[in-house]
């Protein structure tokens, strides 16, 4: 299968908007905490670099599957990371986590179900 530039679902890039934004979230919502800005910045950018990875090229469910454990690590990362005492930073990656979670699954669903004509996966 050629290299695609263009994304084969459309959660792929709302994943990577999701993982941007968890980057630049602690400055753009004022954490203070070293913790919760180093995890979110962290965690941001590996879910970004995870759901760039799947966006593009053949099927491969690993990163899917790679973004899925990220956006688990983010909606986790208040008590994991010791954290939770921080209001904002408790509502906020819960959410977006539990969010890019979903998405990863579903993308990953969709990537499952071959078009019945061509084999090939089908764009949602």
């Amino acid at each position: 299968m050629a290299y695609s530039v263009r994304p084969r679902f459309w959660q792929d890039p709302v994943l990577i908007a999701l993982g941007m934004w968890l980057a630049l979230s602690p400055w753009v919502l004022g954490l203070s905490s070293t913790g919760a800005t180093l995890a979110s910045a962290l965690l941001g950018l590996a879910l970004a670099a995870t759901a760039a990875a799947s966006a593009g090229g053949e099927r491969r469910p690993l990163w899917r599957w790679a973004a899925f454990a990220a956006a688990v690590l983010v909606a986790g990362s208040p008590w994991l990371f010791g954290f939770g005492a921080e209001r904002v930073a408790m509502l906020h990656m819960p959410a977006v986590g539990a969010l890019a979670a979903v998405l990863a699954v579903w993308a990953q669903a969709r990537d499952a179900v071959p078009d019945p004509v061509s084999g090939e996966p089908v764009s949602y």
